[in-house]
């Protein structure tokens, strides 16, 4: 996922923020408390996923940019498989 600065800076923030509240949790084991952390931060980032998520247009066009690109690609290595194989049958 490709995140701003500045989305990048709040999803560590809310990290850091969990594993802090986890780790005031006593009688957890370290991985315990790691998936506890992992967890509330999941949890508030699904909260707060209009703030995280990118605004419909955007990614609609970027989808669409995106498989575009990838069916130039898939064209241009099939022709080139179709011009090495014909090159190996002469």
């Amino acid at each position: 996922m490709i995140l701003s600065k500045r989305k990048k800076t709040r999803a560590r923030d809310i990290a850091r923020k969990n594993w802090e509240r986890a780790k005031r949790q006593d009688g957890l084991s370290p991985n315990t408390r790691h998936r506890y952390a992992c967890r509330w931060a999941q949890d508030e980032i699904i909260a707060r996923r209009l703030e995280f998520g990118s605004n419909g247009f955007s990614s609609v066009v970027t989808s669409i940019f995106i498989s575009l690109a990838i069916r130039f690609a898939m064209k241009l290595i099939t022709k080139w498989l179709e011009e090495e194989f014909a090159d190996e049958q002469r």
